[in-house]
């Protein structure tokens, strides 16, 4: 059961992650989004594409400011008995997700879950408490084409999305898997885009995407979660259009390439704000936006300003510290799911039990009065950290990656309105749970100066 609303996106990981058995799905439906092209109609046609031998029904439309119309049709869906049932919290008003946990204490058995747009996933418990859940698949949603998630996610009532499986140059694609295996990115390229450009008229920007595209590719993203000139289409008229979008890793992910800045280029800034508001009319919230810029060093003033758009930049200034195919398997290919637990307790190291891992985490962190707590959930472990003064969520986000090494990866940093306090989601990388449980142990704030 799931909220059908705009932001769709976790509702379709959901459908991934538990297609198996799923023999039903029902969507509560709110006041102004059962028009016809809306939410709940592309939910359920991509349901009857995807997953055709499942039933979907339809509840409401209902009050999205009234918990009490959201668990009255809990109710009536389930007949008051929650075994076999699992509610989506994820894609309705904050209200709906009030109405949500008043179900979860209302009706026996019933499990709520909730996901925000960058994930995990998190189980909802009737007292308020979560616990990070265990055993979902990062990858599950890859089962499904990026044409089919882009036409329910990027599309709208108006609106068309349409996405080319561009045919990469065979010396391009060359050049990408030597650079994966450790050459010189920039010299696979140039020589790679020469021949190619020797034998036929194209420009260098769009042999760049193509090996961007082959990168990708090498990571072992498959080309149906791949594809270059993503548009959005208002009748016959293109509105919108950018340059390779992935299906990775529980997200949709944007890559705005620019080889070079030619004559008549926006300035940095512009061009920050313009992928901003690419990133409002393409996505629900789960896209993450990457602005590749190989040949240029953006600034701390502009870097500042990406991140207070939640924009990844990578430059020239990255790329000097970590090589192009390395850059991008973090940001689009983050680490394994975890080994199993520590055999030892680990200082200042909370333990959270799988089985029973009921902990609201920033209560208990504020509680310690530490400056910095780990709390480990098995497959992921949390950072907590309380700064004392404010910092950018990229300056925490690389010290901590600077601590952990190739122990394990930084998926997601979030930070308080005050600038001062973080939590720092990690991944240990693949049988090295013991190493980076151990190396995050050790972080204090001097590694924040």
């Amino acid at each position: 059961m799931a909220f059908a609303g705009d932001r769709m996106w976790p509702q379709l990981d959901a459908l991934a992650q538990w297609s198996g058995g799923l023999s039903e799905v029902h969507l509560v439906v709110a006041h102004g989004d059962e028009a016809s092209g809306g939410p709940a109609d592309r939910i359920a046609a991509f349901v009857a594409d995807a997953l055709p031998h499942v039933v979907v029904n339809r509840h409401g439309p209902i009050a999205d400011d009234e918990p009490a119309e959201i668990l009255a049709a809990v109710e009536k869906a389930t007949g008051g008995h929650g075994a076999g049932w699992l509610l989506d919290a994820s894609g309705g008003s904050r209200l709906m997700f009030a109405g949500a946990v008043r179900a979860s204490a209302t009706i026996p058995g019933l499990r709520v879950v909730h996901r925000d747009a960058r994930g995990p996933w998190y189980e909802v418990h009737a007292d308020g408490g979560a616990r990070l859940l265990e055993g979902w698949d990062p990858a599950a949603i890859e089962q499904f084409t990026l044409a089919d998630l882009l036409a329910v996610t990027w599309a709208d009532e108006e609106r068309t999305a349409t996405v080319q499986s561009t045919t990469v140059e065979s010396e391009i694609t060359a050049a990408a898997a030597t650079a994966a295996k450790g050459a010189d990115w920039r010299h696979e390229f140039e020589r790679a885009a020469t021949r190619v450009r020797a034998r036929r008229s194209i420009g260098q920007g769009s042999l760049f995407e193509q090996f961007v595209l082959a990168l990708v590719r090498q990571l072992g993203v498959e080309a149906d979660d791949i594809g270059i000139s993503a548009m959005l289409h208002d009748g016959t008229q293109a509105v919108q259009e950018v340059d390779v979008v992935v299906n990775s890793h529980g997200r949709l992910h944007v890559i705005d390439c620019k080889l070079t800045d030619e004559a008549g280029s926006a300035p940095i800034g512009m061009q920050i704000r313009d992928a901003y508001a690419t990133r409002r009319q393409l996505g629900d919230g789960a896209d993450q936006y990457i602005l590749l810029r190989p040949n240029r060093v953006v600034g701390e003033e502009f870097r500042s300003l990406a991140e207070e758009y939640d924009i990844r930049v990578v430059d020239q200034a990255t790329l000097e510290e970590r090589p192009l195919p390395d850059v991008l398997e973090q940001l689009l290919r983050p680490g394994h799911p975890g080994s199993p637990a520590p055999s030892r307790p680990l200082p200042r190291t909370l333990r959270v039990a799988q089985e029973n891992g009921l902990v609201d985490v920033y209560a208990e962190f504020v509680q310690s009065r530490e400056p910095v707590r780990v709390y480990d959930h098995q497959r992921y472990m949390v950072l907590q950290i309380s700064a004392g003064r404010r910092l950018t969520s990229h300056q925490v986000t690389k010290a901590v990656s600077g601590v952990l090494r190739d122990a394990g990866t930084v998926i997601d940093t979030q930070r308080c309105s005050k600038g001062t306090r973080f939590t720092v989601v990690v991944r240990p990388g693949d049988r090295r749970h013991d190493q980076a449980a151990q190396r995050l142990a050790t972080f204090t704030l001097d590694h924040l100066r």
